[in-house]
């Protein structure tokens, strides 16, 4: 019974470091994401402040935020065939 009993705790234990070393290496993970991309003075999204993005003209905007072509097409395709398909719905839902 006694055996039982430590083997019992040992399970907990060991469940429970399992838990804790995850949510300590999130934690960590959050940290270092949030010091080196959000709070740094060498931030890289410190570089987008609200006054650079409003002084930039469309064409520069559209290379910085833009689709490639490949995307752009493949998204006018999806379109098309969602289009082609509600059609095709209506035709056999009357």
């Amino acid at each position: 019974n006694a055996q039982q009993v430590r083997e019992d705790i040992l399970d907990i234990l060991t469940s429970y470091y399992k838990v804790s070393r995850k949510c300590f290496v999130d934690v960590i993970c959050k940290q270092v994401i949030s010091y080196f991309l959000l709070e740094r003075d060498e931030s890289p999204l410190k570089i987008f402040r609200p006054e650079l993005v409003m002084g930039l003209d469309d064409e520069q905007l559209k290379t910085i935020t833009g689709e490639n072509k490949k995307t752009k097409r493949q998204q006018s395709m999806l379109e098309s065939e969602i289009k082609n398909l509600k059609a095709a719905m209506k035709v056999l839902r009357s």
